[in-house]
């Protein structure tokens, strides 16, 4: 949702991060921030800070971080959308809807009633069909109402005149998916006798619906068509249920359908989500990992269900997820098969699925097995395998790449330099991120770059800083030096952090760190000065004596070329680099 900055902006100055924060971890004021234990990850000691003047959040201990809207989306999984409409709520702020259709808030309302009334429906005298069904399937009526649970009892007119009674749109009904007519006929219900399925968003607003038949009426199941609110490749059945318990255990079972997450719930196994079919998509998967990268694949165990869990393992890969697969033993179809098939009662139940968890395995030892090691024929073997070491290359984690194909190196006896594509004497250098990309030079980079760039952050405002005059002596040697010369190159408000948000996660991890330290009692501006001098002093030293290193590498090169011209221009150079050195005023 593209909201104008200037609402974002009215939005954090109507709230305090403070309060906001404070409602859901207690908060201790240490000097002038506050401090407690982050709700991130498990720790004892209190390591998480909020900053009033800064209006930030910083944990020092897993680096979480940032503003009002970050936190919201964090400690309730929400993407940027619905952190800034739930805000906006609370802040007496009405957003610009220009990205929506004008009935968006009716067609939610008309979906919550509509899914009341299947509700209603269903534990009916009339229903009796369907609570004998549920009976049959082993689903008792509270797990039934966890659900919402409804049924359509069959008449041709029932929604729609619940519709009329309720001065409800039929028109935005027909959009959803839920009454329709077919010119010249009348209007008329959809998915009649059918049991009906709520689907629900992580906050448990109703975007649709499943519906499936009782008999052998073909299709078994229908879902709500595409529209403005409901996306089936977006959505996850059962995640408004399911997102605390996945939180706290950090991980989820990934299930195909809506009986396979309710029977797993029934047996309390309540970390468990369906992807409503086969059909795997990238966009649920990052949505998963919102709550976390731990995930238990849990298709079914037929020929469908194995070739699904085999496309969704790519996905896993290249999506950077920590996934395994489980095959459910005793020849089981799925998840309600499993149990159906133990004939034990409480405890005992769960029992056995521990055993059985026992027996998932990770995704790389799947994909060999189901992929590579199935093929009999030599030649397709190898290219199998070939084609596995590629996607591994497509996964955007570096140390995941490297360990699933340090592993295929090891099982395959292959060596690890054919597997890198690069010879013997070349070390591995991961790409992607900032620290695994600038390793190597940020060990070696002057700390002097990172210390002027924090005190132009921490004084910038205080100080009228003359940032320009230190350019010439700013060059890319890492990560610091690179980002400082960009940011005076392009004339940038420092001080202002715009520009924070594009940078490298670890490198705003730190400048919150300093935003939120306590700055030093000991800040009158001749003492500024007087730091602001001395950084000037050892930028300058360091380019003259960088300079000085590759000119005396450039003189011996020309030397040894008997290159004399070359010789006198670099000697001329070096004149002048001494006669900068010898300067009493630095720049």
């Amino acid at each position: 949702m593209a909201v104008p900055s200037s609402q974002l902006e009215q939005i954090k100055s109507n709230l305090d991060i403070i309060q906001v924060i404070g409602e859901v971890v207690p908060l201790q004021k240490k000097g002038n921030n506050y401090f407690g234990c982050c709700p991130f990850h498990a720790e004892k000691t209190a390591s998480f800070s909020v900053s009033g003047e800064r209006q930030l959040f910083h944990c020092f201990g897993c680096k979480a971080g940032g503003d009002l809207f970050k936190f919201v989306q964090l400690y309730h999984r929400y993407d940027f959308r619905q952190a800034v409409e739930e805000l906006a709520k609370r802040a007496g702020v009405s957003l610009s809807q220009s990205d929506r259709s004008g009935d968006w808030d009716e067609s939610l309302a008309i979906l919550e009633k509509t899914a009341e009334f299947f509700e209603e429906q269903l534990w009916s005298s009339k229903a009796k069909a369907f609570q004998d069904y549920l009976k049959t399937r082993g689903i008792p009526k509270s797990v039934a109402k966890d659900f919402r649970l409804g049924a359509h009892l069959g008449g041709s007119q029932e929604v729609l005149s619940f519709l009329k009674r309720a001065q409800l749109s039929r028109d935005i009904a027909s959009k959803l998916g839920i009454v329709g007519r077919k010119p010249p006929s009348d209007w008329s219900d959809r998915w009649r006798g059918r049991l009906i399925f709520p689907i629900a968003d992580e906050r448990g607003r109703i975007r649709g619906f499943g519906a499936r038949s009782l008999g052998n009426e073909q299709p078994k199941y229908i879902n709500s068509p595409a529209s403005a609110l409901f996306d089936k490749k977006k959505l996850l059945y059962g995640m408004s249920l399911a997102s605390d318990l996945i939180r706290k255990r950090d991980y989820v079972i990934l299930v195909e359908g809506y009986m396979d997450v309710i029977a797993l719930h029934r047996e309390g196994i309540r970390n468990a989500v369906g992807s409503m079919g086969t059909a795997l998509t990238a966009d649920q998967i990052r949505k998963l990992k919102r709550w976390t990268h731990r995930l238990l694949s849990l298709f079914d165990g037929d020929e469908a269900g194995l070739k699904a869990t085999e496309r969704s393992l790519d996905l896993y890969i290249r999506e950077a997820v920590n996934a395994k697969v489980l095959i459910l033993p005793g020849g089981a179809k799925d998840p309600d098969s499993f149990f159906e098939s133990l004939r034990l009662k409480g405890e005992d139940r769960l029992k056995a699925w521990r055993q059985a968890l026992k027996g998932a395995q990770p995704a790389l030892d799947f994909l060999i097995q189901h992929r590579v090691l199935s093929e009999t024929d030599s030649v397709l073997r190898a290219k199998r395998l070939r084609d596995l070491v590629e996607l591994l290359d497509r996964s955007p984690d570096p140390l995941q790449r490297t360990a699933l194909k340090r592993e295929i190196s090891s099982r395959f006896k292959i060596p690890w330099e054919m597997l890198e594509n690069r010879p013997p004497e070349a070390p591995f250098k991961p790409s992607g991120g900032f620290r695994e990309q600038d390793h190597g030079r940020n060990a070696q980079e002057p700390p002097i770059y990172r210390e002027a760039l924090k005190f132009m952050i921490l004084w910038g405002n205080d100080l009228e800083l003359q940032a320009t005059e230190i350019l010439s002596f700013v060059e890319d040697q890492g990560p610091w030096s690179k980002l400082l010369r960009k940011l005076l190159a392009e004339g940038e408000d420092i001080s202002s952090l715009k520009w924070l948000e594009t940078e490298s996660e670890e490198m705003q991890a730190e400048v919150r760190e300093w935003l939120i330290e306590e700055r030093t009692k000991d800040s009158d501006q001749e003492s500024l000065d007087f730091v602001w001098t001395q950084i000037r002093k050892r930028l300058k030293s360091e380019f003259i004596k960088r300079e000085g290193m590759r000119l005396q590498t450039a003189l011996e090169s020309a030397e040894a070329a008997n290159d004399v011209k070359t010789v006198k221009a670099i000697l001329r150079e070096k004149q002048d680099l001494v006669r900068l050195l010898d300067e009493s005023s630095v720049v």
